[in-house]
C-alpha cells in the first residue's frame, strides 16, 4: 500500500513507517468501524460523554502531519527535477490545480489506500489462510493454473489476470463468503424515489447490508459453502466487478 501511494518500499516490517502506519490504521478502525456510527442514526447519542470527537481530531492531525511530511519530501524531488515512482501522491501533485485540491484534500488521499488496506486486504489474506486446510482441492487447482499461466520463476502480473480464471475466481468467492465489511457506507437520499415498490423519501438514512445480499440463497445457491466455481463464467476482472452497482 505504501508502495502504491507514496512510491515507497521499506526494507523489512519492522521499518518505524510500517508500525505507525499500522498504528494510524487500527485507531482509524476504531474511530470508523462497527458501532462507531450509531450517532448517524440515533442523533440523540450525541449529548451523551464521548471521547470519540477529540480522538479524531488528534487522528485528523497526526494524519496529515504524518503523510504530509511524506508528500513534501515527494514534492521537493520532484521540484528538483529527480526521478520519481508512479504512485498515487505524483498524480495528485500534477492534479492539484486542475482538482482544486487543497493540502488537507491530497494528505487524507494518498493516505487513504494505507488505512483501508490494512483491514480489508489483511483480513482476506488471514481468511484465505484460515480456508486453506479446508479445500485442499481448490488449492492444488489453483497452483495447477498458476504454473501453467505464471510458472515458478517470476512474479504474476496484472496481464496474466485474464488467463487466471480460477484464482480470480477464489478471490470473488471469498470476498463473497467473508465480506470485509458487513455494512456499506451510510448515505442520505437527496430526493423522494421508489424502490421495487418501496417508496423512500428525501432525508432518509439508507444502509446497505452487504452480508446478506452476499448470502442470498436467490443469487448463490448454497450460498454458506464456499464455491469458487459460481464466477468461472463471470468474464469480469476484479476491478471491474467492484464497479457494478448490482
Amino acid at each position: 500500500m505504501l508502495i502504491m501511494s507514496f512510491g515507497i518500499r521499506t526494507s523489512s516490517n519492522t521499518d518505524p513507517l510500517i508500525g505507525t502506519a499500522l498504528g494510524l490504521a487500527m485507531e482509524f478502525m476504531e474511530l470508523t468501524g462497527p458501532w462507531s456510527n450509531v450517532i448517524d442514526f440515533f442523533e440523540v447519542l450525541q449529548y451523551l460523554p464521548s471521547n470519540k470527537r477529540t480522538r479524531g481530531n488528534r487522528l485528523n492531525a497526526i494524519l496529515v502531519n504524518t503523510y504530509g511530511s511524506m508528500i513534501v519530501e515527494f514534492k521537493d524531488k520532484m521540484i528538483g527535477g529527480e526521478e520519481v515512482p508512479d504512485c498515487l501522491v505524483k498524480t495528485l501533485l500534477e492534479n492539484q490545480e486542475s482538482e482544486k485540491l487543497d493540502w488537507e484534500d491530497i494528505c487524507m488521499l494518498s493516505g487513504v489506500f494505507t488505512l483501508g488496506g490494512v483491514h480489508s486486504v489483511s483480513g482476506m489474506i488471514q481468511w484465505f489462510i484460515a480456508m486453506l486446510p479446508s479445500h485442499p482441492e481448490i488449492c492444488a487447482r489453483a497452483q495447477q493454473e498458476l504454473d501453467r499461466v505464471v510458472g515458478r520463476d517470476r512474479w504474476p502480473t496484472i496481464e496474466d489476470e485474464a488467463n487466471l480464471p480460477y484464482v480470480r475466481a477464489i478471490i470473488k468467492e471469498l470476498q463473497r463468503v467473508h465480506t470485509p465489511f458487513w455494512f456499506a457506507t451510510p448515505h442520505y437520499t437527496t430526493e423522494d424515489f421508489s424502490y421495487r415498490g418501496q417508496f423512500i423519501p428525501k432525508d432518509t438514512a439508507i444502509v446497505m447490508n452487504c452480508y446478506t445480499l452476499h448470502h442470498s440463497e436467490t443469487r448463490y445457491p448454497d450460498p454458506y459453502t464456499f464455491n469458487p466455481d459460481r464466477y468461472l463464467c463471470d468474464k469480469l476482472s476484479c476491478s471491474e466487478s467492484a464497479k457494478l452497482p448490482n
